[in-house]
């Protein structure tokens, strides 16, 4: 059923990765204070206060590519309540396809703090990469916890 637990799980991972699409994950601010540059998931933009702000917007196609898949895949695996099997594969490769996310958000921060001298800043949403991290782990147990019921129920009959 779509109300148990691995659902929940899966419906707060999928809702933690949709909002990296409007929060900044970190910014630099350069030393003249002239210039601020943020990253979202996907995204890097650059403001340039002068007499009249700029805005200068550069796309990110890797994290955004990993965004999006995790986004799908997370959101239909809670549709595949009836497969456990197949939802706990899902889940383990929601899990790696994660963790492959946060690599290429620290592969672009390392490539921003390397183009940009300034202070870095990580701001709170970085979290909402690492959280759905044990989210899929807290979902793959309870799968597995799951089953192991339904198994155990098969015996008795």
């Amino acid at each position: 059923m779509i109300q148990r637990i691995q659902s929940i799980y899966l419906f707060f991972a999928t809702a933690s990765y949709v909002l990296l699409f409007f929060f900044s994950v970190f910014s630099i601010t350069l030393e003249d204070g002239a210039k601020k540059v943020e990253m979202n998931g996907w995204q890097i933009t650059t403001t340039i206060n002068a007499e009249e702000p700029t805005v200068e917007t550069e796309i990110q196609i890797l994290p955004l590519v990993l965004l999006s898949l995790l986004i799908l895949l997370s959101l239909t695996t809670i549709f595949f309540f009836k497969k456990r099997l197949l939802q706990q594969k899902f889940c383990r490769f929601l899990l790696l396809l994660g963790s492959g996310f946060i690599v290429s958000l620290v592969f672009v921060y390392d490539n921003l703090n390397t183009t940009f001298t300034g202070e870095p800043t990580y701001h709170y949403f970085i979290a909402l990469a690492i959280l759905p991290l044990f989210l899929f782990l807290l979902a793959n147990k309870a799968i597995i916890k799951d089953e192991k019921l339904v198994r155990s129920m098969d015996r008795l009959r």
